[in-house]
């Protein structure tokens, strides 16, 4: 049928017949001196693998997936740790200190972030997490607001005592060495800690207090 074709008494395989065959997974030889140049790439590719034979194509090492563990409880890299959130003035903070009994966390909302791993906070005078921190610097700070949630463990120092222009609150500087990010896969934070001030007298002062702070940033 073929061979009549091509003026030849000898069945020819065409072009057609290949392509269709190669499609549907077998091969159709050629009964002549095949031009095709993919026909012994494709009888090889059927042959066996214990034929004595080597495939002329050898399938592909492919390595596994090396597993990466998920957002909550990671950390950065040693060489390039996780910066700390960029957060809003009104944010509320979660400091806790070390005290012979164990921890003790108070809210903070006097907080400025002055880094990636650098964050201002001003306490009172009064406040018993300041003693604490003074006797063990080891601290850790908890920020949770729109989109995150990290608890970052550093140490903290006081600065400035009084800090100038709010003489009434003392600065503290935290520095991050580790910052640990809390959200899940499928966690959301809708919004941190909302925080209020029962007069205008209260809320000047706070104002006053996060520009001292700025200052001392700068």
């Amino acid at each position: 049928m073929f061979g009549s074709k091509f003026g030849s008494g000898r069945a020819t395989t065409t072009s057609a017949q290949r392509r269709f065959g190669v499609r549907w997974g077998f091969l159709v030889p050629c009964t002549h001196r095949c031009p095709h140049r993919n026909c012994e790439e494709l009888e090889d590719r059927q042959r066996p693998l214990h034929s004595g034979r080597r495939a002329a194509h050898p399938p592909e090492r492919v390595d596994p997936p090396t597993a990466t563990p998920g957002r909550a409880g990671t950390v950065g890299p040693v060489d390039h740790p996780r910066p700390l959130p960029h957060f809003p003035r009104d944010l509320v903070a979660i400091l806790a200190t070390l005290d012979p009994e164990g921890p003790a966390a108070i809210p903070v909302s006097a907080v400025l972030r002055a880094g990636d791993r650098r964050v201002l906070l001003a306490l009172a005078h009064r406040r018993g997490s300041l003693t604490r921190l003074r006797e063990d610097p080891r601290t850790a700070l908890t920020l949770v607001g729109t989109g995150f949630a990290v608890t970052a463990r550093g140490s903290a120092s006081v600065i400035a005592d009084p800090l100038p222009g709010a003489e009434f609150v003392v600065g503290v500087e935290f520095l991050a060495h580790r910052v640990d990010d809390a959200i899940g896969l499928t966690t959301l934070v809708h919004h941190g800690i909302a925080w209020g001030w029962k007069d205008a007298a209260s809320a000047r002062r706070h104002r006053a207090v996060l520009g001292a702070l700025r200052e001392l940033a700068s």
